[in-house]
């Protein structure tokens, strides 16, 4: 199917039948998707957008379907495209804005996010897309507006998992009084207990003589547990023999915590990855191309293995009034895979040769256009994602300017660091 450009859609309206039509044809594959029928949905929704290619409806129902099947990237333009059809349709722009906040192009959500709330102020789901997208990117202080926002309208059967955001917020800003009221009124929620009861026992140092301690041998007798919330109790509790210098007790529940979890890690992937850079980006290289990238110097790059101190330098750095921290930001791994493809880092030289400099200068644009928005005024701003190790000759390609300050730590530390902490 031939892909709609955003731009390049007009609004029109709707005859009354084909308005009829197109509603019979939205409750048809809700019905079908409702009864497990996917494959004869997805054909009805082509058929209809097929003949009303420039329905917002028929766009919609293109986009939801693809996005229940975790093809984000396929959804957006036809989710931009029932947006330019029906611009004030609110659950429209809330889908599109939250599509954004997925797809991490967050330069996008505020403004297609604000006003869905502002067409419809039960539409919970619009702040809480940007509040969820700001606390995991490190920047709780912009996240907790809209934690508060998405309260005052949320149904009660949301409020919980909410609250329990808004208190994993107020934890990080270290308002530690206002996130215990928020983890005690969560934990009247039984699904969310566990991570209520394990955000409560963080907020201090806590040892293993507290009352949190208690609760959560209580709540590792429960048959009940997942592995993933045993595994969090475990780890917990591990912390709380930690502080109270039981460092054989706390071994052993980080032990029988990271046991509980399958790991993901493919050694001789990663080598690939690695050795390919190494090959293939040459200090030749990175002068034949050194026009090709920005010249803005307002990116800094804070690298290194998780629990190797990038959050501290992050605030260290951010602490200057001309710089500010973004978190974690995942654009230029983004862009990096995307441009590189199976290839590797031979198609992205590929690329930049057939494009020439100015065309490749898109390509780091929209990493500023990211940054530009979250920090709009600032002088420098201090990208703390501790992975961006595996795309520096990437962003050295797109930032030829840009300062990278690479964290070390004892390994054994790091290490230790890294097991204790609810990490795979």
């Amino acid at each position: 199917m031939k892909q709609p450009r955003f731009d390049d859609v007009k609004p029109v309206t709707p005859t009354p039948i084909q308005t009829q039509e197109v509603a019979r044809g939205f409750a048809h594959i809700g019905e079908l998707m409702r009864g497990g029928r996917d494959a004869e949905a997805w054909r009805a929704a082509n058929a209809l957008y097929a003949k009303y290619p420039k329905d917002a409806t028929a766009n919609f129902i293109i986009a939801l379907i693809l996005q229940e099947s975790d093809q984000e990237d396929d959804a957006l333009p036809y989710a931009e495209a029932a947006v330019k059809f029906a611009p004030d349709n609110a659950r429209y722009l809330v889908f599109l804005g939250k599509l954004y906040v997925d797809l991490r192009m967050i330069e996008f959500a505020p403004d297609v996010l604000n006003k869905a709330f502002a067409l419809d102020k039960t539409l919970y789901q619009a702040p809480w897309a940007l509040a969820h997208y700001y606390l995991t990117s490190g920047q709780g202080s912009r996240a907790l507006p809209y934690f508060d926002l998405a309260l005052q309208s949320v149904p009660q059967e949301f409020s919980h998992l909410i609250r329990l955001n808004r208190a994993d917020c107020l934890r990080s800003m270290g308002r530690i009084a206002e996130a215990e009221a928020d983890y005690k009124l969560v934990m009247e929620a039984p699904k969310l207990r566990v991570q209520a009861l394990i955000g409560s026992a963080m907020l201090q140092k806590n040892d293993q003589t507290s009352i949190y301690a208690t609760q959560i041998r209580k709540e590792l007798e429960s048959p009940q547990l997942t592995k993933n919330d045993r595994s969090s109790l475990l780890l917990c509790l591990g912390i709380l023999h930690e502080n109270g210098r039981d460092y054989d007790s706390a071994f052993s529940n980080f032990v029988q915590s990271r046991a509980l979890l399958e790991s993901r890690y493919d050694a001789d992937a990663f080598k690939v990855i690695v050795d390919d850079a190494i090959n293939i980006l040459t200090r030749e290289v990175f002068e034949k191309f050194k026009s090709y990238g920005s010249e803005s110097e307002k990116p800094i790059f804070v690298i290194g293995m998780p629990r190797s101190g990038t959050t501290l330098t992050e605030q260290i750095i951010g602490s200057h009034s001309q710089a500010e921290g973004v978190g974690e930001l995942t654009r230029m791994a983004q862009l990096a895979v995307g441009n590189s493809g199976p290839l590797g880092m031979s198609e992205v030289l590929r690329r930049m040769v057939e494009w020439g400099p100015e065309r490749w200068k898109d390509v780091p644009q929209k990493y500023l256009n990211l940054i530009n928005a979250l920090a709009p005024e600032a002088r420098r701003t201090v990208d703390k994602m501790p992975h961006n190790f595996l795309c520096l000759g990437f962003i050295r390609l797109c930032f030829p300017n840009a300062k990278i300050i690479h964290c070390k730590r004892n390994p054994l530390d790091n290490f230790i660091s890294a097991f204790q902490n609810d990490m795979n």
